[in-house]
């Protein structure tokens, strides 16, 4: 009886150790894909930064912004007069 259970406690413990191995490559593989998925998010933010900076050198895009800011200047200037 004390041999069965010895061994029962035997491949108990390996059941364990192979979960926690499972386990520690799960992590692993989770860990790998957060690091992908933070790194694809800062090329992204570069490129958009990179984009909206090239937009803004565009003199037309500047000539927009700055009439569609003159609109919001009198239109908030002719409501405080109201």
């Amino acid at each position: 009886e004390t041999a069965q259970l010895e061994a029962e406690a035997f491949q108990l413990k390996q059941k364990v150790a192979l979960a926690a191995e499972v386990k520690s490559v799960l992590d692993s593989w989770v860990r790998y894909e957060t690091s992908l998925r933070e790194r694809e998010q800062k090329r992204l933010a570069a490129y958009v930064q990179e984009r909206v900076t090239k937009e803004l050198e565009d003199p037309k895009i500047q000539q927009a912004i700055l009439a569609q800011a003159v609109i919001d200047v009198e239109t908030s200037t002719d409501s405080m007069y109201e």
